[in-house]
C-alpha cells in the first residue's frame, strides 16, 4: 500500500478544481534536492533566500524542491526557516507499515 497526498490547485481557466495525487512513498532525489540537502547540512537553518544564495539555483526551483524534502518529512520548517531530518529518503517499505499500524 503506497499512500498517497492528495493536493486542490485553483485553475484559472475554467475557474474549478483539480483533485492531483503525488506519490510519497517512492520518492528521487533530483539533483537540486542533493544540493539543498547539502546546503542544509552545511548550516543548522537556512531561509529560502539562504538557500537560494549558496545554491546558485532560482527561488522557483529551491521552493518545488523544499515542498517535495517537506512532504517526505526530510525537513522541517519554523518561522520561514528550514532544517534536515534525515538526509535520507524514505525507504519503500516504511511508508507500507506506517499504513497498517495506523489502521490498527
Amino acid at each position: 500500500m503506497v499512500h498517497t497526498a492528495k493536493i486542490i490547485i485553483p485553475v484559472a481557466a475554467n475557474r474549478g478544481l483539480i483533485l492531483c495525487s503525488r506519490r510519497v512513498g517512492n520518492l528521487k532525489l533530483n539533483k537540486t534536492d542533493e544540493q539543498i540537502i547539502t546546503a542544509l547540512k552545511a548550516s543548522k537553518e537556512l531561509t529560502l533566500a539562504e538557500i537560494c544564495e549558496k545554491t546558485g539555483l532560482t527561488g522557483k526551483k529551491v521552493f518545488r524542491s523544499l515542498r517535495k524534502l517537506f512532504e517526505a518529512e526530510m525537513i522541517e520548517s519554523k518561522a520561514r526557516k528550514y532544517r534536515l531530518l534525515t538526509d535520507k529518503p524514505p525507504a519503500k517499505g516504511k511508508a507500507e507499515e506506517q499504513g497498517t499500524e495506523e489502521e490498527e
